[in-house]
């Protein structure tokens, strides 16, 4: 991978957090936008972004690979 083959990009990432127990809970649904870089390893798109304290994970690179 060189610098050309990465790109800055903004990602949203969407969890939400249900009940294992309760199949009517809906759950918690919480949204974080960050700046992140994609780029290819091989066959593999990967996104990659830096926690930050929101999650606890502060100084944490977090890698996607699909």
């Amino acid at each position: 991978m060189t610098a050309e083959d990465t790109r800055n990009v903004w990602l949203s990432i969407v969890g939400t957090a249900t009940g294992a127990q309760d199949p009517v809970d809906q759950g918690d649904t919480m949204k974080f936008e960050t700046q992140g870089s994609f780029y290819h390893e091989k066959e593999t798109s990967c996104m990659t972004y830096q926690e930050t304290d929101i999650s606890g994970m502060q100084g944490t690179t977090t890698t996607v690979k699909v």
